[in-house]
Protein backbone atom coordinates (compact mmCIF):
# COMPACT_ATOMS: atom_id res chain seq x y z
CA UNK A 1 0.00 0.00 0.00
CA UNK A 2 0.84 3.54 -0.84
CA UNK A 3 1.61 6.22 2.05
CA UNK A 4 -1.51 8.04 0.59
CA UNK A 5 -3.57 4.81 0.78
CA UNK A 6 -2.60 4.25 4.62
CA UNK A 7 -2.72 7.60 5.36
CA UNK A 8 -6.86 7.86 4.27
CA UNK A 9 -7.25 4.56 5.84
CA UNK A 10 -6.40 6.26 9.20
CA UNK A 11 -8.33 9.07 8.77
CA UNK A 12 -11.21 6.70 7.60
CA UNK A 13 -10.58 4.57 10.95
CA UNK A 14 -10.13 7.77 13.54
CA UNK A 15 -13.54 9.04 11.64
CA UNK A 16 -15.57 5.68 12.65
CA UNK A 17 -14.04 6.17 16.06
CA UNK A 18 -15.17 9.42 16.54
CA UNK A 19 -18.68 8.59 15.54
CA UNK A 20 -18.65 5.07 18.01
CA UNK A 21 -17.47 7.43 20.59
CA UNK A 22 -20.39 10.45 19.79
CA UNK A 23 -23.48 6.98 19.62
CA UNK A 24 -22.06 5.67 23.44
CA UNK A 25 -21.56 9.25 24.55
CA UNK A 26 -25.71 10.19 23.40
CA UNK A 27 -26.62 7.42 24.51
CA UNK A 28 -25.62 8.23 28.38
CA UNK A 29 -28.07 10.65 29.41
CA UNK A 30 -31.25 8.37 28.82
CA UNK A 31 -29.32 5.19 31.28
CA UNK A 32 -28.99 8.61 33.53
CA UNK A 33 -32.58 9.63 33.69
CA UNK A 34 -33.58 5.90 34.33
CA UNK A 35 -31.41 6.23 37.47
CA UNK A 36 -32.98 8.95 38.55
CA UNK A 37 -36.70 7.83 37.98
CA UNK A 38 -38.74 7.51 41.34
CA UNK A 39 -41.32 5.39 42.48
CA UNK A 40 -44.27 7.13 43.21
CA UNK A 41 -48.15 6.84 43.21
CA UNK A 42 -50.20 9.51 42.61
CA UNK A 43 -54.23 10.57 42.31
CA UNK A 44 -55.69 13.99 42.05
CA UNK A 45 -58.47 15.14 44.82
CA UNK A 46 -60.32 18.22 43.19
CA UNK A 47 -62.73 20.18 45.73
CA UNK A 48 -64.93 23.62 44.49
CA UNK A 49 -62.36 25.87 46.92
CA UNK A 50 -60.81 29.02 46.29
CA UNK A 51 -58.50 30.80 48.05
CA UNK A 52 -57.86 34.54 46.56
CA UNK A 53 -54.22 34.86 47.78
CA UNK A 54 -53.01 31.40 47.36
CA UNK A 55 -49.82 30.76 45.45
CA UNK A 56 -50.22 28.19 42.67
CA UNK A 57 -48.38 25.91 42.42
CA UNK A 58 -48.31 25.33 46.02
CA UNK A 59 -46.06 22.81 47.17
CA UNK A 60 -46.38 20.81 50.17
CA UNK A 61 -44.49 17.86 51.63
CA UNK A 62 -46.07 15.74 54.12
CA UNK A 63 -43.81 13.86 56.15
CA UNK A 64 -45.84 13.11 59.34
CA UNK A 65 -49.65 12.45 59.83
CA UNK A 66 -50.05 15.71 62.06
CA UNK A 67 -48.52 17.62 58.68
CA UNK A 68 -51.29 16.20 56.92
CA UNK A 69 -54.18 17.08 59.69
CA UNK A 70 -52.63 20.26 59.14
CA UNK A 71 -52.45 20.32 55.21
CA UNK A 72 -55.99 19.17 55.43
CA UNK A 73 -57.58 21.73 57.85
CA UNK A 74 -56.12 24.02 55.52
CA UNK A 75 -58.58 23.21 53.10
CA UNK A 76 -61.34 21.43 55.15
CA UNK A 77 -63.45 19.69 52.27
CA UNK A 78 -65.39 16.62 52.90
CA UNK A 79 -63.94 14.68 49.82
CA UNK A 80 -60.18 15.57 50.33
CA UNK A 81 -60.64 14.57 54.17
CA UNK A 82 -62.43 11.47 53.20
CA UNK A 83 -59.15 10.60 50.65
CA UNK A 84 -56.72 11.35 53.62
CA UNK A 85 -58.34 9.45 56.08
CA UNK A 86 -56.66 6.34 54.69
CA UNK A 87 -53.35 7.51 55.50
CA UNK A 88 -51.34 6.61 59.23
CA UNK A 89 -48.54 6.95 61.49
CA UNK A 90 -47.26 3.73 59.90
CA UNK A 91 -47.32 4.81 56.07
CA UNK A 92 -45.39 7.74 57.35
CA UNK A 93 -43.06 5.26 58.62
CA UNK A 94 -40.90 5.11 55.20
CA UNK A 95 -43.08 6.93 52.94
CA UNK A 96 -44.05 11.18 52.53
CA UNK A 97 -46.66 12.92 50.53
CA UNK A 98 -46.11 15.36 48.22
CA UNK A 99 -48.93 17.22 47.68
CA UNK A 100 -49.32 19.75 44.92
CA UNK A 101 -51.74 22.34 45.25
CA UNK A 102 -53.39 24.06 41.57
CA UNK A 103 -56.15 26.11 41.66
CA UNK A 104 -58.07 26.63 38.31
CA UNK A 105 -60.44 28.83 37.29
CA UNK A 106 -62.62 26.29 35.27
CA UNK A 107 -63.63 23.03 36.98
CA UNK A 108 -63.82 21.23 33.43
CA UNK A 109 -59.60 21.52 33.39
CA UNK A 110 -57.92 18.64 34.76
CA UNK A 111 -54.50 18.49 35.69
CA UNK A 112 -52.66 14.97 36.53
CA UNK A 113 -49.36 14.33 37.13
CA UNK A 114 -47.18 13.06 34.26
CA UNK A 115 -43.87 11.87 35.55
CA UNK A 116 -41.65 12.53 38.86
CA UNK A 117 -37.81 12.50 38.34
CA UNK A 118 -34.91 13.09 40.18
CA UNK A 119 -32.42 15.99 37.85
CA UNK A 120 -29.52 15.64 40.68
CA UNK A 121 -29.33 14.56 43.93
CA UNK A 122 -30.61 17.77 45.34
CA UNK A 123 -33.57 18.04 42.56
CA UNK A 124 -36.80 16.47 41.91
CA UNK A 125 -39.30 17.97 38.82
CA UNK A 126 -42.45 16.71 38.60
CA UNK A 127 -44.65 17.16 35.78
CA UNK A 128 -47.97 18.11 35.92
CA UNK A 129 -50.39 17.37 32.22
CA UNK A 130 -53.06 19.95 32.15
CA UNK A 131 -55.85 19.12 30.19
CA UNK A 132 -57.99 22.46 29.05
CA UNK A 133 -61.00 21.59 26.74
CA UNK A 134 -62.66 23.45 24.25
CA UNK A 135 -65.42 24.64 26.37
CA UNK A 136 -64.86 25.13 30.02
CA UNK A 137 -67.61 25.85 33.00
CA UNK A 138 -67.72 29.07 35.17
CA UNK A 139 -66.83 27.34 38.40
CA UNK A 140 -63.50 27.43 40.07
CA UNK A 141 -61.63 24.33 41.19
CA UNK A 142 -58.51 23.56 43.23
CA UNK A 143 -57.11 20.04 42.48
CA UNK A 144 -55.09 18.32 45.00
CA UNK A 145 -52.68 16.36 43.44
CA UNK A 146 -51.44 13.86 46.03
CA UNK A 147 -47.46 12.29 45.27
CA UNK A 148 -46.99 8.66 47.81
CA UNK A 149 -42.92 8.44 47.30
CA UNK A 150 -40.24 6.77 49.51
CA UNK A 151 -38.70 8.77 51.75
CA UNK A 152 -35.41 7.41 50.51
CA UNK A 153 -36.06 8.00 47.60
CA UNK A 154 -36.30 11.61 48.56
CA UNK A 155 -34.02 11.96 51.32
CA UNK A 156 -31.87 14.93 49.98
CA UNK A 157 -33.95 16.66 48.05
CA UNK A 158 -34.11 20.58 48.81
CA UNK A 159 -35.78 21.61 45.52
CA UNK A 160 -38.99 20.57 43.96
CA UNK A 161 -39.46 21.88 40.36
CA UNK A 162 -43.28 21.23 38.83
CA UNK A 163 -42.92 22.11 35.27
CA UNK A 164 -39.83 23.40 35.56
CA UNK A 165 -41.12 25.96 38.27
CA UNK A 166 -40.33 26.24 41.87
Amino acid sequence: MNKQLKIGLVIILAILLLVCVRVAVTELPKEMERKGEVSYRAYNVKTHLYIEQMQSPQIDVLDTLQQLYDYSNMFSAQNLDEKLDKYTNAFFENKSLIVITIQEGSGSITNSIGDVKKVNSSTLYITVNRKVPEVGTMDMAMHHLIVEVSKKDIKNITNILVNGKE
